[in-house]
């Protein structure tokens, strides 16, 4: 009986510790100099940086795909892996800025700059499947991102189908920066400037248009 009572009585006190304890544990782990509100300018910066920052280590990299072509090798070096073709691999990571698209366009919603916002997510979505489809082949294009909404097993589109979305998307894009103004989070020396974005927009179309050109 009286083990009973001490084990109770033990449980007892751990509870009250425990609770005590944790009385605080959301007030000591706020961050004072952290945002607890996203905007959307906070999303645009690193939807912007995710397809246009520099991802090399030095400035080898902006020769790495002219080296594979040209076999351009540097003094007193190894011999470039890229040399020999091996060019690595390619993955579905770029797709993870998918959220932060709708998230940015749903904190957009109703404000003045939400036409450029609106230009921005198309653009991206543009860039991003672009380039993974260049590499890739056939993708998930039109199901992709739906993942808040239960859809986890997508089908994918053939190269051609997600081509004629990049193209259509780039399209409504060049018409949302038309329509635009000078918006927040651009980390670019387009500094929020729709205009810039817009011939932005028309200048990767026609690097699309000028990939496909020998295509049916």
């Amino acid at each position: 009986m009286k083990l009973n009572i001490k084990i109770t009585g033990a449980i007892l006190f751990s509870l009250l510790l425990f609770t005590a304890g944790c009385s605080k544990f959301d007030d000591i782990n706020m961050n004072p100099d952290a945002t607890e509100r996203v905007s959307a300018s906070m999303l645009a910066t690193n939807i912007i940086l995710a397809n246009l920052k520099f991802d090399g280590r030095d400035a080898k990299a902006y020769l790495d795909e002219n080296a594979l072509a040209k076999y351009i090798a540097y003094a007193n070096e190894t011999i470039m892996a890229s040399q020999y073709n091996t060019v690595g691999t390619f993955g579905f990571g770029g797709m993870t800025m998918l959220p932060n698209i709708e998230s940015m366009l749903k904190y957009a919603e109703g404000s003045s700059m939400e036409n450029s916002y609106k230009g921005l997510a198309k653009l991206s979505r543009a860039i991003m499947f672009y380039n993974t489809s260049i590499r890739l082949g056939d993708i998930p294009y039109s199901q992709a991102g739906k993942g808040q909404t239960g859809a986890l097993k997508v089908s994918y589109d053939t190269q051609e189908q997600v081509m004629t979305g990049v193209l259509n998307e780039l399209k409504e894009a060049e018409q949302f920066f038309s329509q635009g103004i000078k918006f927040d989070g651009d980390p670019t020396p387009y500094a929020g400037d729709p205009d810039k974005w817009r011939r932005a927009t028309n200048a990767f179309a026609l690097r699309v248009l000028l990939s496909l050109s020998k295509k049916s």
